[in-house]
């Protein structure tokens, strides 16, 4: 489904009977789309104050990430200058397989 998809988006499929959740960004990157899991929640955004609203991430600074972005002057991978805090790359999606006991596997596809 995702080759076929044109233009800017960044949204979220749930699947409920499958227990999935797909994250998924355009090729382009105009669309931001942030995730973080806490615990047993799924936190996820386009951007990062909304997740920080929750009150179940603390603003604290990932210092890797703020180091990326004073020297590129920008994120080259999904490391945010947020601690616990993703992005979703341009072009890419995160399936999320949900399993009991608050499990979950998680992993970033092209």
């Amino acid at each position: 489904m995702f080759a076929r998809l044109r233009g800017q988006f960044a949204f979220a499929l749930v699947d409920r009977e499958r227990r999935t959740i797909v994250l998924c960004r355009d090729r382009m990157g105009i669309c931001p789309l942030y995730w973080s899991r806490q615990g047993d929640w799924l936190l996820f955004g386009s951007e990062i104050k909304a997740i920080l609203a929750s009150g179940l991430v603390a603003a604290s600074p990932d210092l890797h990430g703020l180091d990326q972005i004073l020297t590129f002057f920008c994120m080259p991978g999904r490391r945010t200058a947020f601690r616990s805090i993703n992005s979703v790359l341009p072009g890419q999606f995160v399936r999320i397989q949900l399993r009991g006991g608050g499990a979950a596997d998680i992993r970033e596809q092209t």
